[in-house]
C-alpha cells in the first residue's frame, strides 16, 4: 500500500469519529448541513462491525484450536454488541447515546497513539 493511500486512510479514520462527534453541535450552530448529522451513525455502525469481526476471529480462532484468544475475541465481542444493545434500547443509557461519538473519537485517537508506541515509532 503506498504511503499516500495510508495517509489518506489515517486522515479518514481520525477525521470521521471528529465529525461525527461535532455534527450535532454545528447543525444546531447552523455552521453545517442538516444531513451532516447522519454522521452520527458512524460510531454504532464502526463498533457494530468491530464487535462482527471480533466475533468472526473468535470463530476462527475456536476452529484452529486456539481456545484462549477465542474464548478473547468472543468475550469482547459479545460485549462490545451487548453494549450497543443497551445503548439503543435502555432508557438510562440516554447520556452514554449521546457521548458515544466523543467515545468513539478518544478511542480512535489513544488506538492510534497506542499502536504507534507498541510498534516504537
Amino acid at each position: 500500500m503506498s504511503a499516500a493511500l495510508k495517509a489518506a486512510l489515517l486522515a479518514l479514520w481520525l477525521a470521521l469519529p471528529l465529525a461525527a462527534a461535532l455534527a450535532r453541535g454545528e447543525v444546531a450552530a447552523g455552521a453545517w448541513p442538516a444531513a451532516a448529522l447522519h454522521l452520527r451513525w458512524y460510531p454504532p455502525a464502526a463498533l457494530g462491525l468491530t464487535a462482527l469481526l471480533l466475533l468472526g476471529q473468535a470463530f476462527r480462532a475456536l476452529r484452529d484450536r486456539r481456545l484462549l484468544e477465542a474464548a478473547r475475541g468472543a468475550a469482547v465481542g459479545l460485549g462490545t454488541a451487548a453494549w450497543l444493545f443497551l445503548v439503543f434500547h435502555d432508557p438510562a443509557f440516554e447520556a452514554q447515546r449521546h457521548a458515544l461519538p466523543g467515545l468513539v473519537l478518544a478511542e480512535t485517537v489513544a488506538g492510534f497513539l497506542f499502536g504507534a508506541a507498541a510498534r516504537g515509532r
